[in-house]
């Protein structure tokens, strides 16, 4: 259940290649939000990868590590968000150019 005002597709980043994603949330949400990476050539047609994330806690960072991805474009999807209060993400993918 995505609140209201949660999209449930991040905006498409250019990557060019081998990218990492760093998510940290400024409270622990106890595991209440979690999504995919998905993967493009075109920035159009993407397509989920193995790899999303479960829990995220204000006390660590949750990376994907960039030997799991390459592509041309990347985006997140969120798949639940099930927090009663509103919580800050700091999300960044980080590519090599």
């Amino acid at each position: 259940n995505i609140i209201s005002g949660v999209p449930t597709y991040s905006d498409a980043v250019r990557t060019g290649g081998r990218f990492a994603v760093s998510i940290k949330a400024n409270t622990s949400p106890n595991g209440a939000i979690t999504g995919i990476v998905q993967l493009s050539n075109d920035g159009t047609n993407f397509n989920h990868d193995a790899t999303g994330w479960t829990d995220l806690d204000s006390d660590h960072d949750q990376f994907i590590l960039a030997s799991d991805y390459f592509s041309e474009y990347a985006r997140l999807k969120f798949n639940s968000y099930s927090a009663t209060n509103a919580i800050a993400l700091n999300i960044k993918i980080i590519t090599q150019s």
